[in-house]
């Protein structure tokens, strides 16, 4: 929601002063598989997903050096952490079957690690304002680090979720959205040069 908010600097008044303030929004989103594996589509997993947890780059560490009697704090390297995606069990145990499969992708039957990009798929996580998609993140080189644990100690009116770690090597962001402010944005720009 776009709000007018009057700010007053001096007193004399907020009508003259006004600032557009973009407001938080009620997101939907989704998940999207794009790898089929042993024969079962990612896209049709991606319906039982019930949430995904991810971020992008942090600086695990921080180099410092000394100037003289004081310290200064540098970056050091960058790490990104593994994605946890949590979804619920259907009878046909299909999601355990696919993280499954896509386990034993990374591994050869004698036991040696195939090539990355036999095993090593991207997934999708958009984020919709409406009908509209005002963020996709592209999760770049995923592949399972575990399998979904099997938890035979729920009651039996609950409802079974497996959640599964994931390896991500990059995160691209970027939306249509965003594609449109920015075109908006530099197009202003360049028509301000003309005046």
């Amino acid at each position: 929601m776009i709000q007018q908010m009057g700010v007053d600097l001096y007193g004399f008044g907020a009508s003259l002063i006004t600032k557009t303030w973009m407001l938080q929004r009620v997101y939907n989103w989704q998940v999207i598989m794009t790898a089929t594996i042993s024969g079962l589509p990612g896209y049709w997993i991606s319906q039982y997903c019930q949430g995904i947890k991810f971020r992008d780059y942090a600086f695990d560490q921080v180099v410092k050096l000394r100037y003289g009697s004081e310290q200064r704090g540098y970056p050091g390297d960058q790490a990104i952490e593994p994605i946890i995606v949590t979804f619920l069990s259907p009878t046909d145990q299909s999601v355990y079957n696919y993280f499954k499969f896509w386990r034993k992708q990374v591994l050869s039957e004698a036991g040696y690690y195939k090539p990355k990009k036999e095993y090593a798929h991207d997934v999708h996580a958009i984020l919709y304002d409406g009908n509209l998609e005002t963020n996709r993140f592209r999760l770049r080189g995923c592949w399972p680090l575990d399998l979904p644990v099997q938890d035979l100690s729920y009651e039996a009116d609950e409802v079974v979720r497996y959640s599964v770690t994931l390896n991500v090597d990059k995160i691209e962001a970027g939306s249509e959205l965003a594609t449109i402010f920015n075109i908006a944005r530099v197009g202003k720009q360049a028509l301000s040069v003309f005046k």
